[in-house]
């Protein structure tokens, strides 16, 4: 666990130094006025107290990305670990904290609006859709994700009623025990291998049992169980419950709602990753070293190469253009500049311990050390299976309801930016609740309409998430150019590498995962050669960077 270690103190070292350099390029005023005093309005512009605020930018920025995104990239080995560290400190955290404090110094301006101040208005208007079709999605994300956690977490299963009726199982050996008599199973006449009889068990939930038959016999017992597909009302109940409660943080005053209970989400996130650093120093997992190597572990690394698609599948938990959505909220609540390091730039940091927690977890349940089986399963479930191998059951259920609690209070400020965005360009004023009605309601509506098609087709749910993840870190570059272009513009010198290295990068990312990535990510691989893919990723890159550098050639031309 050393690398670990080494890790996270590299990520606090980060905050406390490359931090308050980005602070002191930006040059922070504390004694200039902010749009949360000059522009009050008691509903998007109302000061609140830097802590609430902290949690509320946590919270907002988190969702699952951080721990589903997390686990899933380390897969690819100890490779996650370097992006999640270095990618928090020299770009995530950079790009949250420069686009806040830019929306900070801009009136709160929404993001589409400081892409068109620093790109141009041709970028504003394609940013603007770009922005709110992101939104949307993330809210869908955020609707699915928490009711199907919900729902594959607390509802019954056959496994669990089963167990109530004196049926007893060894896990490990694959057998199973009625009243002292070995046990042989047989769902829909169909025999259950023992090797496969838990895992089977605890994949059906009770709803879909039509009838449990158990013969005991004099030295064995059948189990006889008979299953057929019902409606999954309880998937429902929780959506609509979610979408409900959406809709009133979207409408009401920031401070009425989620500034009061966001902070109990933010210490149950933070309590959860307490309690897996806690569980690492109790159970001491063999996590894999730096020093092991960077080769790529993926189950499937012949079509995952590290690079691009571990950088879109970690997102969250090293750079995400949804943060730089989320910070114009915050802008609009602060009182002093010297408030953006801790909210915006620790905010990012926070999320990358968070990320870099789960991350070394899945690790160990990866590698062939595991107490626990974890091939084959998602990023959701895998979550389940660390907090109830590791902790005891209400422990379990407080970390699930942490996850659950981290993709709700994303969706909620999701859909709240996307309200905001629609206002800022049509310039509607949002002080009367009738008007947050009229731009709330057809989004909603269009959230819905998504929702149906990610349940009701089997795929529909992993395309959205693959076209939300690259869309996400697109939004995140062309941010970051635009970041690029206002210290360009304000700061002079060569101060725009700062920002000017990370675009080019996660502009070959993004790049690269459409030429690179195979026909069912969302990518072209599947018809180009991979050299091909990179070449194209590399010219798109290139290309960016000579129109910024003729740009910039011009732009002190005029000046001179």
């Amino acid at each position: 666990m050393i690398t670990f270690f080494i890790a996270l103190a590299v990520l606090i070292l980060g905050y406390l130094i490359y931090g308050k350099f980005v602070e002191k390029l930006f040059g922070a005023d504390p004694h200039r006025a902010t749009p949360a005093t000059t522009m009050a309005d008691g509903v998007d512009y109302v000061p609140m107290k830097p802590w609430r605020i902290f949690l509320i930018q946590f919270l907002n920025i988190a969702g699952v990305g951080p721990i589903i995104g997390a686990i899933m990239g380390a897969k690819f080995g100890t490779a996650s670990f370097l992006w999640i560290v270095l990618g928090s400190i020299f770009a995530g955290a950079v790009h949250d904290y420069l686009s806040g404090m830019i929306s900070l110094r801009d009136k709160g301006a929404s993001l589409p609006e400081i892409h068109g101040t620093y790109l141009g208005n041709g970028a504003k208007q394609i940013m603007r859709a770009f922005t709110i079709i992101l939104m949307i999605l993330v809210g869908v994300v955020f609707v699915n994700t928490p009711a199907t956690l919900i729902d594959q977490n607390f509802s019954r299963t056959l496994f669990g009623q089963l167990k109530e009726k004196n049926v007893t199982f060894d896990e490990e050996k694959g057998t199973a025990l009625v009243d002292g008599k070995a046990a042989s199973f047989c769902i829909n006449d169909t025999p259950v291998a023992s090797d496969t009889l838990a895992a089977t068990l605890k994949k059906i939930p009770m709803r879909n049992v039509d009838d449990i038959a158990i013969q005991a016999g004099e030295n064995k017992a059948d189990v006889t169980i008979t299953t057929s597909p019902k409606t999954n009302w309880t998937l429902y109940i929780c959506i609509i419950a979610i979408l409900l409660y959406y809709l009133i943080a979207t409408l009401l005053p920031i401070d009425k709602l989620i500034g009061k209970i966001y902070p109990i989400f933010g210490i149950l996130l933070l309590g959860m990753a307490v309690a897996i650093f806690i569980a690492f120093l109790v159970y001491r997992p063999e996590i894999p070293e730096l020093w092991y190597g960077l080769q790529n572990r993926h189950p499937d690394a012949a079509h995952n190469p590290i690079f691009p698609m571990m950088f879109i599948s970690i997102a969250c938990g090293a750079i995400s253009g949804f943060h730089a959505t989320q910070s114009p909220l915050m802008a609009r609540c602060m009182v002093n500049e010297k408030q953006g390091r801790p909210i915006f730039y620790g905010a990012m940091i926070t999320e990358g311990v968070v990320a870099l927690i789960w991350a070394a977890a899945a690790a160990y349940f990866f590698g062939p050390d595991s107490v626990a089986d974890v091939s084959g399963k998602s990023g959701a479930a895998i979550v389940g299976i660390i907090a109830n191998t590791w902790f005891p059951k209400a422990i379990a259920i407080i970390t699930i309801l942490g996850v659950i609690s981290a993709a709700v209070t994303s969706g909620d400020t999701a859909l709240r930016s996307a309200r905001l965005i629609i206002a800022d360009f049509m310039h509607y004023d949002q002080k009367p609740i009738k008007n947050r009605l009229m731009i709330a309601l057809p989004m909603f509506a269009a959230t819905g309409v998504i929702l149906v098609y990610s349940i009701a087709d089997a795929k529909g749910f992993d395309i959205i998430w693959r076209y939300f993840a690259w869309a996400n870190q697109v939004l995140a570059t062309v941010t970051l150019w635009a970041i690029t272009v206002y210290i360009a513009k304000n700061k002079g010198k060569l101060w725009h590498l700062v920002t000017l290295i990370p675009a080019l990068f996660m502009t070959m990312v993004t790049g690269c995962f459409l030429f690179v990535a195979k026909a069912a990510d969302g990518g072209l691989g599947s018809v180009l050669p991979r050299p091909v893919g990179y070449g194209i990723g590399a010219a798109i890159t290139l290309i960016a960077l000579v129109a910024f550098i003729i740009w910039n050639v011009k732009r002190k031309k005029n000046l001179a």
